[in-house]
This record gives C-alpha cells, structure tokens and sequence, in this order.
C-alpha cells in the first residue's frame, strides 16, 4: 500500500505538470486499489485483467472504448494508413512526455527490478541469453517515471486524440525502454512493425535524440513475454481484433524475435 501511495503522488504531481497526458489520481483511485501490480504484466493480461481497452490501433479501425467520463463511445470509421501512423506517433510522443517527469519525484516509487517482471528469471526464449549477456547495461540505464504496462490498450482516446493513460498500478522507476520495447510488441502484434517504428520515431522526437540500443530493449520485451503470448488473445477481443487467436499471437510474436534476433 505504501508503495501504491507513492506512486499515486508521482503520478498526481504528473497530471499537474503534464495535464493532457497523465490522469489525475483522484479519477483512478478505485483502480489503484484493486490490488498490488502484478509482478509481471504478461501475467495480468493471461488473468484477463487487462480487458478495459480503449485504442484506436485495432487492425485499421479506430475503436475509442471507454473515454475519461466511463462512457462507452462506438469506433469511429477506419482510418487510413496515414491516421493510424498519427495515432501510433500520439503513443510515442504521450510516453516521452510521462518519461520526462524530474527524477528527483521518483525515490518513493519501486524499482521494476524489485519485480519478477523485472527479474532475469522470467527471460525465456531464443532471446533470452542476448539479454542475461546485457543486463548490466539495462540495470545501468537512467531511470524514469515508467508505467510498466505502456500498451494501447492502456490509453483513452476522444475525438482522435489521446487524452489520458489508465493503469497505474505498476508504475514505477525504471530505464524507459522497458515502457517502449513492451508498447512496440504490441503494436507488432495489433499491425506491423512499421507501425512500431513510427511510434519510437514519435518518441524519439518527444525525448529530442535516438535510441540506439533499441533492439536491447526489443529483446527484453520479447524474451518476458515468450512464453505468455498465446493467452493474451482475450486482450484483443475487445478492440475488434478476433482474428488475434493464440497461434496468430504465436506467429506474429515468432516473426519479430526474428526481426529483433538480427538486429541485436
């Protein structure tokens, strides 16, 4: 509980700061005590916690889900590549911005490698020896205001626009490629590669530079969600995406360990 009220403060001070973005705690005070995070996000989306989606990004079709009021809104017409490139650059440019929060309102927060999210015990995968042989560059990467499960299921959307991010539960300090290298999975899993790098690209222009070690932090994403990928299909469902069936997941999931096995 201490814990959460930390992070309830964080994010609170957050919300001041950066009003569009992150939402006030006070809106989210029943999610938060709900319960401790889990200790892995993959974890919660296999429990079906994670069922309270609201993202445009859903094979092409704008689905709006739940606004900040809680009032159901119906999916806006499909967009076209170029809308669904603004949305996907909206995410990237939303988390630079909750990643900018001043380190020094981070001390009450828990670290992620106080996890087993966060814990080399979870690495499973062809990836998983790239990133047991990298760990101590991630450990050593500066910590920011992270969200621990940064999908696009997590965010609200109204009027095109993204207007806030749910889910605080898991926040804590960590290197910020945890937040991207997991949203660039889903969006691999929800579209296509390219969609993910117009999302790091609206990320990097958020933070002002580029990351170089990108496919590091790929690979964490991948080798902690290697072995729960399948059961993450109930997650999909309510964006419109049925067609995202366990093996599907599986595919999409084995393609771009591929893509991110040559790069590391």
């Amino acid at each position: 509980m201490a814990s959460m009220r930390g992070t309830c403060a964080v994010v609170k001070a957050a919300s001041e700061r950066l009003p569009a973005v992150a939402e006030p705690c006070a809106a989210r005070q029943a999610a938060l005590s709900t319960g401790p995070a889990s200790p892995n996000p993959a974890s919660e989306r296999a429990s079906g916690r994670l069922t309270r989606a609201s993202a445009p990004l859903a094979g092409g079709q704008v689905g709006q889900g739940p606004t900040a009021d809680g009032d159901d809104e119906q999916p806006d017409s499909p967009p076209n590549g170029e809308e669904t490139q603004k949305w996907a650059a909206q995410l990237g440019h939303a988390l630079a911005t909750v990643h900018a929060m001043p380190s020094d309102r981070l001390a009450a927060l828990p670290s992620v490698f106080e996890r087993s999210g966060g814990s080399q015990k979870v690495f499973e995968g062809p990836l998983a020896a790239r990133i047991r042989s990298g760990w101590t560059q991630i450990t050593a990467a500066p910590e920011v205001l992270t969200h621990y499960d940064y999908w696009s299921g997590n965010v609200v959307w109204r009027d095109g626009k993204l207007t806030g991010i749910v889910d605080w539960s898991g926040g804590a300090r960590d290197p910020g490629g945890f937040d991207v290298g997991w949203c660039r999975l889903d969006l691999v899993l929800l579209i296509d590669d390219r969609i993910a790098d117009v999302f790091l690209a609206g990320y990097e222009g958020g933070i002002g530079r580029t990351i170089d070690d990108m496919a590091l932090w790929d690979a964490w994403a991948v080798a902690r969600s290697h072995d729960a990928v399948e059961d993450w299909a109930p997650n999909y469902a309510p964006l419109g995406r049925v067609d995202l069936h366990g093996e599907e997941l599986r595919r999409r999931h084995s393609q771009w360990t591929q893509r991110v096995l040559e790069q590391a």
